[in-house]
């Protein structure tokens, strides 16, 4: 049985637990993507931090993520109602060797006053299409992520795709079509964070910076779940923060941690040294540094940063007017032929 945190918390629910545990019906209950019972952001589902209250069905209890710090393991356990005694934990690296992870922080000017309207920026909708080209040269698919509602309905008119976050309609439908389309784009917030197991979406974008490296490392693992090369890259001019009314947590101290963490994984030499360390407790020096099979981010690929410059360049020249033109049949005939010369696969 399939149930919904705000149906599993309620008394009705409760009661037909109690009946199936005297009918010895009820084996175990498992609480999938557990972490998030640790989400306490202003405008999150409440109902999931009662899910400790399931212990009362005197069941055993399996809890499942594969995205939860080691620090706060005990946190978690507090929020279930248990503790670390009575629990045996199997951990496993939760590192994606296979994703590059990369930041993008170009240049802009001022003009744009609100909040991420400079994803209009000319430079910043050449490049995004040249992201989606080459993932649509390896025939995948590209996911772009904003924080707000409104940052994703102007993704999506403007790169026209749909849009899914809390207020899509229908929401089933949106994500049915973009599994169905081969070299689909969609745009989303981080409701499509969780429970989405796509195998060949090759790019993940950011619109800004994520709520939290958590989110993070959460929205960039939808990137290439069959195994092969992707890229989850954040879009971060320089010189424009977070707007201050963006809720991040109820609680200032954890916000500043957060944020904390997120200036961290911006300054530092290699990103996967604060993802590692963060996520598995696992330290590093640098990418592929025992294994060099694996994707080296932005810092450790000295010639990253120089072919996306000539990759916004030969979109330009090339004709590539904004986004609107962007489902056109021409600009996905633009195909491979760039992206095997700017370099192999998402370069």
């Amino acid at each position: 049985m399939l149930v919904t945190p705000e149906s599993a918390i309620t008394e009705d629910f409760m009661t037909f637990l109690n009946r199936q545990r005297l009918c010895h019906r009820l084996d175990r209950i498992v609480i999938d993507e557990c972490h998030v019972v640790l989400n306490d952001q202003t405008n999150f589902r409440p109902a999931i931090a009662q899910l400790g209250r399931l212990l009362m069905a005197q069941a055993q209890m399996i809890y499942l993520t594969a995205t939860l710090p080691p620090t706060a393991e005990n946190q978690l356990f507090q929020r279930l109602r248990t503790s670390r005694e009575k629990v045996h934990l199997f951990r496993a690296r939760t590192h994606r060797m296979n994703v590059a992870y990369r930041l993008w922080q170009p240049t802009v000017p001022n003009q744009y006053a609100n909040s991420y309207d400079w994803v209009e920026d000319p430079n910043i909708v050449r490049f995004i299409r040249d992201r989606i080209t080459r993932a649509r040269a390896q025939a995948g698919r590209v996911v772009i992520y904003g924080l707000t509602t409104k940052t994703v309905d102007k993704l999506a008119k403007g790169f026209e795709c749909e849009a899914y976050h809390s207020h899509t309609i229908d929401r089933h439908s949106v994500l049915a079509r973009f599994q169905a389309d081969p070299i689909g784009v969609v745009a989303a917030t981080s409701a499509l964070g969780m429970g989405v197991d796509i195998p060949n979406i090759r790019s993940i974008i950011h619109i800004g910076l994520p709520r939290s490296l958590l989110d993070y490392a959460q929205e960039s693992g939808r990137a290439s779940r069959d195994g092969l090369r992707s890229e989850a890259i954040i879009i971060q001019p320089h010189g424009f923060l977070r707007p201050k009314w963006d809720p991040i947590h109820k609680d200032p101290v954890k916000a500043q941690a957060e944020q904390s963490r997120l200036d961290r994984y911006i300054s530092q030499d290699c990103r996967r040294v604060i993802l590692d360390e963060y996520l598995d407790s696992y330290q590093r020096q640098y990418c592929g540094e025992s294994d060099n099979t694996e994707q080296r981010c932005d810092r450790c690929d000295e010639h990253w940063q120089a072919n996306e410059e000539v990759a916004s360049e030969l979109a330009h020249q090339l004709g590539s007017e904004p986004a609107r033109q962007l489902g056109s049949e021409p600009a996905r005939q633009l195909g491979s032929e760039p992206a095997r010369q700017l370099g192999s696969e998402l370069g």
